[in-house]
């Protein structure tokens, strides 16, 4: 088990890591959820780019 936990740990980073390099978004056509509130947040690696297309 001591295993399994140590190679969850490098494989998956935990998400404060990205918290200050993330920027919010918002969908055009939100889907319901119950009255839920939702928080969107997209990060890149610091050492990816993102390269931004046309509309879609």
């Amino acid at each position: 088990m001591t295993q399994l936990l140590i190679l969850i740990t490098f494989l998956f980073p935990k998400l404060s890591d990205y918290k200050q390099a993330s920027l919010p978004y918002d969908v055009a056509t939100p889907l319901f959820s119950d009255y839920t509130d939702k928080e969107r947040k997209i990060s890149i690696p610091p050492s990816e780019k993102m390269i931004l297309t046309g509309n879609g």
